[in-house]
């Protein structure tokens, strides 16, 4: 009975391993919606394109000369999307509400954007925030308890 009983754990802790899938970072290379499939690297900035679009959890990083549209709400940390880099020279424009969740790790450098064309809510604890660029936002803008945003940048 005991070896069955560490047989059918085992199996269980195999199939759970085969279902979790780490955060991969895709790297927008150009301008297009989210969804395009052409816009996407699972590489780097200049890696080729893997004919794919991002997976909810997956870090996104915006690369210098990209601009990606999403028409839709978005959501950054646990539960929604990974992290969020916007470089130097990108933009990511959502045409819906934008949230960064407690623990949300976010960052948009030096003459990156963001623009929000809805609302915008920093959750509790989200603490790691940093813009040194822009964020515009069209709609009524929200802070948690324990939410800050660190930089240079303008919001």
């Amino acid at each position: 009975m005991k070896k069955l009983t560490i047989l059918a754990v085992t199996v269980i802790l195999v199939l759970f391993a085969a279902t979790t899938k780490a955060a991969t970072t895709d790297y927008a290379t150009a301008t297009a919606s989210f969804t395009s499939t052409t816009a996407w690297s699972h590489v780097s900035c200049g890696g080729a394109s893997c004919s794919c679009s991002p997976s909810l959890g997956d870090n996104l990083f915006i690369c210098s000369g990209a601009t990606i549209t999403e028409t839709g709400a978005m959501t950054f940390g646990p539960g929604g999307w990974g992290t969020l880099t916007i470089a130097t020279g990108a933009t990511l424009i959502v045409n819906g509400d934008v949230t960064f969740e407690n623990n949300s790790v976010v960052t948009v450098q030096t003459g990156g954007n963001l623009v929000i064309n809805g609302n915008f809510t920093n959750k509790n604890n989200s603490n790691q925030i940093s813009v040194n660029g822009g964020i515009a936002v069209s709609g009524n803008a929200s802070f948690g308890n324990g939410s800050t945003v660190t930089g240079t940048g303008s919001f």
